[in-house]
């Protein structure tokens, strides 16, 4: 990333997130965990934070429920 911000990840059908999924400083290497609800299509959305800047983002996708 370029510079601090945050990343939010939620069903893809959704028009915001309300929290942070991981919190990360400029310049730095990050990872996390989570189990995120899809939506209909299967779907999810990665919301970027609101500060300037950049930061590359990979998702790995182990499984999912039904």
């Amino acid at each position: 990333s370029t510079g601090p911000n945050f990343l939010s990840i939620g069903p893809g059908d959704a028009p915001s997130v309300a929290t942070s999924a991981i919190n990360f400083p400029g310049h730095d290497d990050r990872a996390n965990g989570g189990v995120v609800k899809l939506d209909a299509s299967r779907q999810v959305k990665i919301f970027a934070g609101d500060q300037i800047g950049s930061t590359f983002v990979i998702l790995d996708v182990t499984g999912y429920y039904t």
